[in-house]
Order: structure tokens, then C-alpha cells, then sequence
């Protein structure tokens, strides 16, 4: 369960996590596929919906902390050369090799560069006792990736449910 005033963002992460658990072999169930948008999220109703499902843990997702900068990286000038003549200078022999030289300048444009940051802290619950077994602080940084497709949210989200999986697979919380 990812906690979100957001459902649609909830939604993405769920599955993004539910996916990544299913390729290590887990089975999940992502809460926004059996709540609807309206529930609530407090404690009644992850209780209600855990004992609907018949789950035996639940994971709960919830961002710490984002930050976004962009800024803009100024274009450069570049500069090239060709070598258009080369020969004599009025057919002296003391005066070899005088060139000219043709220049062409182009300005490359300016671009943005992005750099995100952003913290989710993932709990693992007994379902039955509803004691916490297991807690992490995950942190992605994306930072002037080149491409702006990385820095979308569905990009971010889909790294930070990876990541995510990946700690709990590496720390024996999920099989």
C-alpha cells in the first residue's frame, strides 16, 4: 500500500511494486485494485481490506521527502575550421604553405538539466498483529540524466519500486 492524497500516483506505485515483487517470486495484491478512490486511508480500512484479502503482511509505502531542481545549461558556441587553400603567397619561395581558412560558428541550444531526490520509508506489518517486522528509508537520485524520459514520475516511480524491492529481497523481509 503506497500512502498518497493522490490515487492515481498510488496506483502507479502499487503496481510498479507489485510487479517487481511477482519477478522475485512474491505474491502481492496492490490495495488500490480492491479500495476505492474514495476509502479512506486509516488504520480501519487497511484492516478491513487486509482481512478481506486474506493477507499475511502489508506493506506500506510513504514519501519522506522530494525535491526537483531544474536548471537551465546554457548553450555553447562551436567552432570549426576548414582548410580552404593552401599553396604560395604570390608565387615566392620564401613565403610556403600560407593557408585560409573558412569558420563556421553554431550555438547549441540551451537545455535543462534535472536533478530529483526522493525519499520513500517502506514498512513491513504483521498482518495478524499488526507489529512492524521490517524498516526502510529508500533514496533515489536522479541526477542530470540526459534524458528527460528518467525524470518523469512514472520513470521515478517505477525506480523507487525497484529499489525498494531490491532492499527487501536483499534484507530476507520478502521471499
Amino acid at each position: 500500500m503506497a500512502i498518497s492524497e493522490d490515487f492515481e500516483r498510488r496506483r502507479l506505485f502499487e503496481n510498479a511494486l507489485v510487479a517487481e515483487l511477482a519477478a522475485s517470486g512474491a505474491v502481492a495484491t496492490p490495495s488500490t485494485r480492491t479500495m476505492r478512490t474514495t476509502d479512506p486511508l486509516d488504520r480501519d480500512s487497511i484492516a478491513a481490506l487486509v482481512k478481506a484479502t486474506g493477507s499475511d503482511a502489508v506493506l506500506v509505502t510513504r514519501l519522506v521527502n522530494e525535491q526537483v531542481a531544474v536548471k537551465e545549461k546554457q548553450g555553447r558556441e562551436v567552432v570549426e575550421a576548414t582548410d580552404t587553400k593552401t599553396g604560395t603567397w604570390f608565387g615566392d619561395p620564401y613565403y610556403n604553405n600560407v593557408s585560409t581558412y573558412d569558420f563556421t560558428v553554431t550555438r547549441e541550444p540551451s537545455s535543462l538539466v534535472i536533478n530529483h531526490t526522493a525519499r520513500v520509508r517502506t514498512d513491513l506489518f504483521d498482518a495478524g498483529e499488526g507489529k512492524l517486522r521490517y524498516r526502510i528509508l529508500s533514496t533515489l537520485r536522479i541526477a542530470d540524466s540526459g534524458s528527460q524520459e528518467q525524470t518523469t514520475d512514472v520513470a521515478v516511480i517505477d525506480q523507487l519500486a525497484a529499489e525498494t524491492t531490491r532492499r527487501l529481497r536483499r534484507d530476507g523481509a520478502v521471499r
